[in-house]
């Protein structure tokens, strides 16, 4: 089995006028399941007297997970001081943060990504 190389689109953050980018990774069918899979936290609620296990997603790993996953490289994106904020995981939260609907924008991208690859995929498959 081969191993194929990461695939990445380069993606603009909208309405932004510092032209803020991300490198965004097409996450392989097996990514995307493993982080749905981590994602998935055991709970336990009581019902009619008896403890009842649940399993229940966990937003918060979800979304960590994603941004690790996802992002390969960025650009644009400046703390209060105007340095140039790094690409890594404790920065992905604080942007998460500071601009509204990042994370739905940035899972749009890669859905939208997901789906031209696979596209792509299956018409070259196809010649």
């Amino acid at each position: 089995m081969r191993i194929t190389a990461k695939k990445i689109k380069k993606v603009f953050l909208p309405k932004d006028p510092d032209k803020a980018w991300v490198e965004i990774i097409y996450l392989k069918p097996g990514v995307r399941v493993m982080i749905e899979q981590e994602g998935n936290v055991m709970t336990a609620t009581q019902k009619d007297g008896e403890m009842v296990p649940l399993l229940e997603m966990s937003r918060k790993i979800k979304r960590k997970m994603f941004f690790k996953e996802v992002i390969d490289k960025w650009g644009g994106f400046q703390d209060s001081h105007s340095n140039e904020l790094q690409a890594e995981p404790g920065n992905f939260d604080l942007v998460n943060r500071e601009i509204p609907n990042f994370y739905d924008w940035l899972q749009e991208e890669s859905d939208k990504f997901i789906v031209e690859t696979e596209k792509s995929q299956e018409k070259s498959k196809g010649n």
